[in-house]
């Protein structure tokens, strides 16, 4: 008995849906073998490189595509502000959601919605459409931020978490941004043509795939 209860205690701390993988209790991986034996994790890492680069497109060009018809840059902060204000119900009530949502499907609600705002970004014919739709970020990155604690805790080992964390980060934020940046300088600056024609269905592309 004894011994059995030890084998148990040293995968007990392995929430990974990889059933062959084994580690020791305090035992902290390479980030490579994270990316190996995780695949699930690693699919979801790729798939944040794409929704944040879709991200860092809409908000760059933001102001932009909002003044190119006739708004101006009290429109673009009511834009920001209904964005902003969109994230704060669901932190407050994520804890409820989470226990009867699986986080798989969570994170399956945030890429819709992220593709959702984008597509209705590109299609807003006015200024007011183009501020409304921004409160399609209430299921969108409002999930991601709190929802990415729950998925390493349920998808890594236990003493694997920071880094787990911290992947995460870097695949949205770090690689997924300069994506987003890169390919907007790209279009060589602002202009309607660019916007309309290649950066906005483009978001809608990458917004796609992270689905």
């Amino acid at each position: 008995f004894s011994k059995e209860r030890k084998k148990e205690e040293k995968t007990g701390d392995l929430a990974s849906e990889n059933p062959d993988a084994e580690c020791e209790i305090g035992e902290v991986h390479s980030c490579f073998y994270l990316l190996k034996h995780f695949p699930k994790y690693s699919l979801f890492l790729l798939g944040l490189v794409f929704v944040f680069a879709a991200y860092n497109m809409n908000s760059t060009f933001l102001i932009d595509w909002i003044e190119g018809m006739g708004g101006n840059h009290a429109d673009y902060g009511m834009a920001q502000f209904v964005l902003a204000m969109a994230e704060i119900p669901v932190a407050l009530v994520f804890y409820r959601i989470r226990g009867r949502v699986s986080i798989d499907k969570l994170m399956v609600v945030c890429a819709f919605f992220c593709f959702l705002r984008a597509t209705a970004t590109t299609f807003s014919g006015s200024v007011t459409l183009v501020i409304l739709s921004q409160a399609l970020e209430l299921l969108g990155l409002s999930i991601y931020y709190v929802g990415t604690v729950y998925f390493v805790m349920d998808y890594l080992p236990q003493a694997d978490a920071v880094k787990g964390a911290s992947l995460i980060n870097l695949a949205g934020m770090g690689l997924g941004e300069m994506a987003g940046s890169i390919s907007c300088g790209c279009g060589g600056g602002w202009n309607d043509g660019f916007v309309t024609n290649v950066l906005f269905p483009c978001i809608k592309i990458t917004s796609s795939v992270m689905i």
